[in-house]
């Protein structure tokens, strides 16, 4: 008998989604293409963060208010930084995208 927590299909989908494609999604576009842009034209840091892995992570921010209230917004700077630390370090996008599936993981399964 297959483990289904009581979800449907479609809520099947919404976690899965939310866990692993999103999460790829946003740091192939974000870590993969734009912090990268960023850090070729902009090379100051502020400690150990790069200002292109600040702005990225504004920008991140930013849009995730489009799609989620204040709050849940403003709370993926932190760990968007996080990602954006990892990425300059490994110079992989696979560091981030571990990392945001573990936290988008942990989310889902403490909140639901």
């Amino acid at each position: 008998m297959p483990l289904n927590w009581g979800l449907s299909g479609i809520a099947w989908f919404s976690v899965v989604s939310a866990v692993v494609l999103y999460p790829v999604l946003e740091e192939y576009v974000f870590r993969g293409g734009l912090q990268p842009w960023l850090a070729q034209h902009l090379r100051q840091h502020a400690g150990p963060l790069s200002l292109a892995n600040l702005l990225t992570s504004v920008v991140f921010c930013a849009l995730h208010f489009l799609f989620h209230p204040p709050l849940w917004a403003l709370g993926v700077f932190l760990p968007s930084l996080v990602f954006g630390y990892f990425y300059e370090r490994h110079q992989r996008v696979l560091s981030p995208v571990l990392l945001h599936v573990a936290y988008n993981a942990s989310y889902t399964l403490i909140i639901g």
